[in-house]
């Protein structure tokens, strides 16, 4: 199994420079070589493969105007034309949209895939470029197994991060919750982030701390659009306003680590509908589309499977268009009608009165368990 370990850098300034000549060359290589495809097919029809695009890149190196790549990790270089070409196949498998040119102002990042590594006892990592001294870490947990790569990144804030990717054997690749033989169905919401079908209520992000940092980030951004492009004073205000972002990220992803956490340690089967959320924004009023995408589902549901697979847990999908808010949990009645800001409502057929989140988490169970049967009975 592969995981990865995040850990927070702190370079010199002369780390620094060098950091950034990696970024920008990485990013240079990118969009050099995307430009070179892009015309390639519309002269020929055909673009070049990654071994001849790999040659063209050693010639590139050693062009006189070009020289200054030679001060960057061969390797990282070579690693930023694969993810080009791995960009094309998610793009051609429909996975992701065309591969665009990649922006200064996002975010940079390179990544080292050989020679490197991490001294424990001084605290620092150890990449092609950086072997003096070393980048220092705040080395707050141990990794384990072996180190595949590393990822090195900057955030919007200057914020400076490695992500090293380890290979774990299968001793050490799941970390054993104990086993509660509990089935639980939940159906996610805005005003409660899950409600269970045993009962059980998780409410959403702390709103208060959340609307504060808003309020502060609003304000900030009037002052910076009024600030002169270029000047030393928006720079330090672009800086306040992304570390805000990364404060109520921050804030978000802690809480849907610990949520996640909370529901493996307590069941052992998760049944979730399959939300369709791309659907579900497109179809949506404006309001009702931006309270959605801040509530984070996907994320959510990508911290929940990984975990429930390190720790030998199921979470099993029902389909996208089961009407589980519309039927009757109690006789199968299916009110057609039913409208979104009907939070409650009375089933014509047996007169039962439903919570809408609730009946619907009773029914995603009773689906779960038909399609897949109970495996904790």
């Amino acid at each position: 199994m592969y995981k990865s370990f995040k850990y927070r850098l702190y370079p010199d300034e002369e780390q620094k420079i060098l950091l950034e000549k990696h970024f920008g060359c990485t990013r240079f290589v990118y969009n050099y070589f995307l430009g070179l495809k892009q015309k390639q097919y519309n002269e020929s029809g055909t673009s070049g493969t990654y071994n001849q695009l790999a040659k063209e890149l050693v010639n590139l190196k050693y062009s006189e105007n070009y020289d200054w790549l030679k001060e960057i990790n061969s390797q990282t270089l070579q690693q930023s034309l694969k993810d080009l070409f791995t960009a094309y196949e998610k793009f051609f498998t429909k996975k992701s949209k065309y591969p665009k040119f990649k922006k200064k102002r996002e975010k940079n990042s390179f990544r080292v895939p050989q020679f490197c590594k991490i001294d424990a006892t001084k605290n620092v990592i150890y990449i092609p470029k950086f072997t003096k001294k070393g980048i220092k870490l705040r080395y707050h947990r141990r990794h384990q197994g072996t180190i595949k790569s590393m990822t090195i990144s900057k955030t919007a804030s200057g914020n400076y991060y490695v992500s090293v990717l380890c290979l774990i054997p299968d001793s050490l690749s799941i970390s054993t919750l104990s086993k509660t033989k509990k089935s639980i169905g939940i159906d996610l919401g805005i005003k409660d982030y899950i409600v269970c079908s045993d009962k059980s209520v998780y409410p959403s992000f702390p709103k208060e701390s959340i609307e504060e940092l808003r309020r502060k980030q609003k304000k900030l951004q009037k002052h910076f659009s009024r600030k002169q492009k270029g000047s030393k004073n928006r720079e330090k205000l672009r800086k306040k306003i992304a570390r805000i972002h990364e404060r109520i990220h921050n804030i978000k992803l802690d809480y849907l680590h610990k949520l996640s956490l909370e529901l493996l340690k307590n069941y052992d089967t998760i049944y979730v509908e399959d939300l369709n959320i791309k659907d579900l924004l497109m179809k949506s009023y404006h309001t009702l589309s931006r309270n959605i995408s801040e509530m984070s589902w996907n994320t959510f549901m990508t911290i929940l499977q990984y975990k429930a697979l390190w720790n030998n847990k199921e979470i099993k999908k029902i389909g996208k268009y089961y009407p589980s808010s519309k039927l009757c949990s109690h006789c199968g009645y299916i009110k057609k009608d039913l409208k979104l800001h009907e939070r409650s409502w009375i089933c014509p057929n047996c007169s039962t009165n439903h919570d809408r989140d609730y009946n619907a988490s009773i029914n995603i169970l009773n689906e779960g368990i038909r399609i897949y049967g109970n495996s904790n009975p």
